[in-house]
């Protein structure tokens, strides 16, 4: 996921982490089923995903980091399982899925998790965990990673909306 080099500092992370779910709400709540299931063109340089299929995806990505983050909070040094985006899309047929829910859930986690984030202390934030891809990783990393995937694929939700 290529999303930003340098780790932003908490007080950022919070303020896009908090953001997040309204900007992506905004993005899809008007929109109709086709516009929702719409494969896109290749040329539209927007992943092959439709958007459901994005909001899907958004909703399980934040379930795994928020239960990331609690584990790296909770455990000493835990070690993560990976997870194959692609396997998911297909096996939990996500373009069938119900977006707004999708967007509701996304909304609650954020809704439940912001308070704790904003109560960690430096020391919690750089409590470690192991990710089998990344290496080693501290809860500032993992919110790092939280709070900029949904604005990262609302960005291709939005190059999609351009051509429907």
């Amino acid at each position: 996921m290529p999303i930003t080099a340098a780790v932003d500092d908490v007080q950022t992370l919070l303020a896009l982490y908090d953001s997040a779910p309204r900007h992506l709400t905004k993005l899809v709540e008007d929109l109709s089923a086709e516009q929702l299931s719409r494969r896109p063109d290749a040329a539209w340089n927007s992943g092959a995903w439709t958007v459901n299929e994005v909001v899907q995806h958004l909703a399980d990505a934040d379930t795994v980091f928020d239960h990331r983050l609690r584990r790296a909070l909770a455990e000493e040094n835990p070690t993560f399982a990976a997870w194959d985006e692609n396997r998911f899309a297909d096996a939990l047929a996500y373009n069938d899925a119900d977006a707004i829910a999708a967007v509701a859930i996304i909304d609650q986690i954020h809704r439940r998790s912001l308070p704790l984030l904003q109560s960690l202390t430096p020391e919690q934030c750089q409590r470690t965990a192991t990710h089998p891809e990344r290496g080693r990783q501290t809860v500032q990393t993992i919110l790092h990673y939280a709070a900029h995937h949904l604005r990262h694929h609302a960005e291709f939700i939005a190059a999609k909306l351009r051509h429907l």
